[in-house]
């Protein structure tokens, strides 16, 4: 599963209208097709999260500090939150 995003294989298609992201895993596709309010709006730019987590992690993509590199060998790739090191 590590590998596809090295290969940039993402089979799970989101098939609603208009749409039509593309993910690494099902897991990703179901959490996309989630629908929940967005009560967490980010002070910078007013975009809004439906949980607390994804607005701290967001908040790091202004500042442009990744703190979570993959060390993987030949893989300079780093991420603003575990969570997206993991998926990658």
């Amino acid at each position: 599963r590590h590998v596809r995003p090295h290969t940039d294989e993402k089979p799970y298609a989101c098939e609603d209208v208009g749409c039509g992201k593309l993910f690494y895993t099902q897991k990703q596709l179901k959490e996309h097709k989630t629908v929940r309010p967005k009560k967490h709006a980010c002070s910078d730019c007013s975009k809004k999260f439906d949980r607390p987590y994804k607005l701290t992690r967001h908040a790091r993509t202004h500042t442009g500090y990744k703190a979570y590199a993959c060390k993987a060998a030949g893989c300079s790739k780093a991420y603003y939150s575990r969570d997206e090191l993991i998926r990658h």
